[in-house]
């Protein structure tokens, strides 16, 4: 009968859109610790000096919009040490302030500043011990060594780094650096 047949259709459309909507709402409900908010860093280190430069856009990449046109993604960790970093920029600032602690730590205990040898070193270790959860940042690190030389450490997000005399890292890496 015409009963049946509808309360069929029915049922049939509300499984379906009981589906639909449920396979929507589970995409929308993937949870990504991860979030990449662009960024570029340029760097180079020459006999007697270290350039770093960034962008200030915080971007919202997967939703094509920008939150901010004024955050900073250079940062001083101790005298003459420069860490920058693209990525994830709430990763950036967290990593940031534990490097700082770190290095204050060490100048607390041994009474002088640390090396921009050393700090790479510490960062490297810091960024490996969180592998399993990383940083989802791309860390560079500035600064002279003790012979007053520039230095340019590059670092991946889980702490694979390399010495290098010119860096860059972020969105623009490949229009910049081929």
């Amino acid at each position: 009968t015409k009963f049946e047949i509808m309360t069929t259709l029915l049922y049939l459309m509300a499984v379906w859109l009981t589906y639909f909507f449920s396979v929507a709402d589970e995409s929308r409900r993937k949870f990504d610790p991860y979030a990449d908010d662009g960024g570029t860093i340029v760097g180079i280190a020459g006999d007697d000096y270290c350039l770093v430069a960034a962008d200030c856009r915080l971007a919202a990449v997967d939703q094509y919009f920008i939150r901010s046109r004024n955050i900073s993604r250079l940062s001083i960790v101790d005298d003459g040490i420069i860490l920058a970093g693209s990525g994830c920029w709430s990763d950036f600032v967290a990593l940031t302030k534990t490097m700082q602690l770190k290095a204050l730590r060490y100048k607390w205990n041994s009474k002088r500043c640390i090396s921009s040898a050393s700090l790479a070193c510490l960062l490297s270790n810091t960024l490996y011990q969180r592998r399993f959860m990383p940083y989802y940042t791309f860390c560079t690190l500035a600064g002279l060594d003790a012979k007053g030389r520039g230095v340019l450490y590059r670092y991946d997000a889980v702490g694979s780094s390399e010495r290098v005399t010119a860096a860059c890292s972020g969105k623009g890496e490949q229009m910049i650096q081929p």
